[in-house]
């Protein structure tokens, strides 16, 4: 009898198994090509679907230089999933394809692409030369503007202030720097983006004037968009950079300060009205903000401060003039980047000796590590309802190549929505779609 319930045994397993590999014969998995943000590019061969991200050229294909990047799995189309995503992408035609460092024999080489966040409808608004990244996208996403070489040469320049305009897809010279007299701005050795208006019908930049070219340091000048005239907007014997324009539109506000020293400890944070007029100082010296911007209702300005041994989250009340802490937040933080209520803010944290995009409350509580990935995830971006967050990644299988990817703001539902090596990028509502 025993001997028979062996039996009986194997031949249910052998039956089982039997079933079980049939099964698994009639299963078909569909995975959608990567997108490729180069239109004339050669297409990637399809990936399979595999929880890890690493190179795997397909055995059927003879291999290439540029190496198959297997991404990740497409989820179903998401209708809440909405806007533009404005982004560069760093030109290798003289480097190596593979080395996602943009900074080739001192210059920036890149081209400028929108596209929706699924990754459809990418176009592309032209090619450009820039000694250092400075760009800003204007809110309602139809001009960027930008830092470039206006002549055919990088070397031989001269170089001037861009207009590209997304929706026409042109793009214009608006002002060209002699480098005897002007010069784009710079802090802390980078090049201070330009600031938008929310109305996106003006841009603020700071421009530096050498020694020996009249007033010299940085001021704050004023790019009317419709006109394109640029006018002196913030200019004093004093140096003025790192500017921030409020939601309502009605201030701005920017760093002031006298001497050569490019973080010097006399630095003060001024508001003034949104035409420069009226300008007070709201806080001075000691712990200062190199990255600051304000609350969703104007009223307060947010930064991360350094009290000499912690970092905190401070708020600053304009009327008051009164800074007060929120929370202490973690040392390694530069940035804060908050979403479009002001209810949370994204920053990247190192874990582990890779970097994580975390959430925190604005009341200080809460914080979250939404990717928890082993690659680096950083450069967070909210999208205008607060649903998603873009990011770039290198988890795509090369350690040096940033790419595009879209997830939930939970950390959930992770898209590769560029296969390319990416740099700034900007998110912004389709007029069209507000209303949905």
């Amino acid at each position: 009898m025993r001997q028979i319930n062996i039996l009986t045994v194997i031949v249910l397993v052998s039956v089982l198994g039997l079933v079980a590999c049939d099964s698994r014969a009639v299963t078909t998995s569909v995975v959608p090509t990567p997108v490729s943000v180069i239109p004339t590019a050669t297409s990637l061969p399809t990936p399979t679907q595999t929880p890890t991200v690493t190179p795997s050229p397909s055995p059927t294909e003879t291999p290439t230089p540029t190496p198959t990047l297997t991404s990740l799995p497409t989820p179903l189309p998401d209708p809440l999933l909405k806007g533009q995503i404005g982004f560069e992408v760093y030109n290798f035609g003289r480097g190596d394809p593979l080395d996602c460092n943009p900074n080739i024999d001192g210059f920036f080489y890149f081209d400028l692409f929108t596209v929706v966040p699924d990754g459809s409808n990418l176009r592309h608004l032209g090619k450009f030369v820039s000694p250092g990244r400075a760009i800003s996208w204007s809110p309602d996403g139809h001009w960027a503007f930008l830092y470039a070489v206006v002549g055919p040469s990088a070397f031989t320049g001269p170089y001037g202030l861009y207009l590209v305009d997304t929706v026409r897809g042109h793009s214009v010279n608006v002002v060209t720097f002699d480098s005897a007299t002007r010069l784009m701005g710079i802090y802390q050795g980078f090049y201070h983006n330009p600031v938008w208006s929310p109305g996106s019908d003006k841009v603020a930049v700071s421009i530096f004037t050498p020694a020996g070219a009249g007033d010299t340091g940085n001021d704050i000048y004023l790019l009317e968009v419709e006109s394109q005239n640029l006018i002196p907007f913030i200019t004093t014997p004093s140096h003025e950079t790192l500017l921030s324009w409020s939601p309502d539109g009605e201030r701005i506000a920017y760093t002031q300060w006298e001497g050569a020293e490019e973080a010097p400890p006399n630095m003060r944070l001024v508001v003034s009205n949104a035409d420069g007029s009226e300008p007070r100082e709201v806080l001075c010296c000691g712990s200062f903000p190199t990255d600051f911007h304000w609350s969703a209702d104007s009223r307060q300005i947010v930064f991360p401060a350094f009290d000499g041994e912690n970092l905190h989250l401070t708020r600053l009340d304009i009327e008051r003039e009164q800074p007060f802490d929120v929370t202490q937040l973690p040392s390694s933080i530069t940035l804060l980047y908050p979403s479009p209520d002001g209810s949370r803010y994204a920053m990247v944290l190192n874990v582990e000796g890779q970097t994580d995009i975390f959430v925190i409350n604005a009341d200080g509580n809460g914080l979250t590590n939404l990717t928890r990935h082993p690659a680096n995830d950083e450069s967070p971006v909210w999208s205008p309802d607060g649903r998603y967050i873009a990011f770039a990644s290198n988890r795509g299988g090369i350690p040096q190549l940033r790419q595009l990817y879209v997830m939930r703001a939970d950390g959930s539902d992770v898209r590769l929505v560029s296969d390319k090596c990416v740099g700034p990028f900007s998110w912004w509502a389709v007029p069209s779609e507000e209303g949905e």
